[in-house]
């Protein structure tokens, strides 16, 4: 992701961001895992310049490897309370 002003940014001012999924031992299927390891998936943040962990959210569960997603500039959600 570019950085939020990427006018004036260096070419690496930004985060690189992606899924991760924590699997059970060598030979357990995906259920298994989710089972035994926990089998669960986090979205960690990277600095793009340095790789240097900025964030990392766990979710209670895994998601499928087909998850797809798109970044939109505003917010699409629910109200949010004020």
């Amino acid at each position: 992701m570019a950085a939020a002003d990427d006018t004036t940014a260096a070419e690496d001012d930004g985060w690189v961001v992606g899924w991760l999924f924590h699997a059970g031992e060598a030979g357990q299927t995906a259920g298994e895992a989710g089972e035994a390891a926990g089998g669960r998936s986090q979205w960690v943040v990277l600095d793009a310049r340095t790789m240097a962990e900025v964030a990392r959210l766990s979710l209670r569960h895994h998601l499928p490897y087909a998850l797809h997603g798109q970044w939109v500039p505003q917010y699409l959600g629910p109200p949010l309370p004020r």
